[in-house]
């Protein structure tokens, strides 16, 4: 048996879990019915299709969930990171099984990413909350700025393409490092795909190496977090539910797409959507 198939196994042995506890905490909550929250299921359903079309090209559903239901008040902010937690569990670990399935990646380098991110997400919550999360989006916005132009740069021959499909010695240390604090700052509603991409590209990993890294480490920290937001119970049922059946879809659409993309084609796509996403991070308050 290869890497490639413990990670998966164990990753979906994990994800089994987090669907058993939140299975568990409806039956045992039936008060707390979904249907009396805020939300029309076509809207969350066509929103959630989009938010993982994006996602699926690396474009953290953390971002465009925060905007959206921030700005629709949709959701209160207290239940925020647990929401966009707990209803990105089932599309991340099917995108994990996409991208890692066949991957050519560094297993070293891929397991010490997960090991160091999941980590991050259980051991790190109780610090997040007194981090100034506004500093923290600004610093995103400048990163994505500055990876925007990079493949922008990259895509014209002007710098140097990333092409490492493994990692060793003190960037090895960096992305753990890294790794470790991006599992925490999905408790807190901040996904990890935009900074993995920022310091995945900073160390001269290939995007398709940083693909699998970011979906493989997201799928096994985003279920440590969720499994505690099930548990205290702040987190919309509603939209969790809408968001894992519609979200999965929009998932199964865009592998093919992907497939057929050209790395140039890519590299100016994932530009454009950085450079946007690094706009609605800076001028977003909270």
């Amino acid at each position: 048996m290869n890497i490639t198939w413990i990670i998966l196994i164990l990753m979906i042995a994990l994800n089994s879990l987090f669907v058993w506890r939140l299975l568990n905490s409806t039956m045992n909550n039936k008060k707390d019915n979904a249907r009396i929250e805020k939300g029309n299921p076509v809207t969350i359903g066509l929103f959630s299709f989009f938010q993982f079309l994006l996602s699926s090209f690396g474009i953290s559903d953390f971002a465009t969930g925060s905007i959206f239901y921030s700005k629709t008040g949709l959701v209160r902010d207290r239940d925020l990171p647990g929401t966009l937690n707990v209803a990105a569990v089932i599309p991340i670990a099917m995108l994990c099984i996409v991208y890692v399935y066949g991957a050519n990646v560094d297993s070293t380098t891929l397991l010490f990413a997960i090991l160091f991110q999941t980590l991050g997400a259980f051991f790190l919550p109780r610090f997040v909350p007194k981090m100034p999360l506004s500093l923290i989006r600004k610093c995103l916005a400048v990163g994505l700025a500055v990876t925007a132009t990079r493949l922008i740069l990259q895509n014209f021959n002007i710098t140097p393409s990333g092409s490492l499909d493994g990692l060793e010695g003190w960037k090895l240390a960096v992305l753990c490092g890294s790794c470790f604090i991006f599992g925490a700052l999905n408790n807190v509603g901040i996904g990890s795909f935009a900074p993995t991409a920022i310091v995945g590209l900073s160390l001269g990993l290939s995007l398709n190496s940083i693909f699998v890294i970011m979906m493989a480490a997201a799928a096994f920290s985003v279920p440590i977090a969720s499994m505690e937001f099930i548990k205290q119970g702040i987190y919309s049922k509603k939209i969790a539910a809408y968001t894992s059946i519609f979200g999965s879809f929009a998932v199964l659409i865009a592998v093919y797409v992907i497939k057929e993309l050209d790395i140039s084609s890519l590299r100016i796509f994932l530009a454009i959507l950085f450079a946007f996403f690094a706009i609605l991070f800076f001028i977003k308050k909270r």
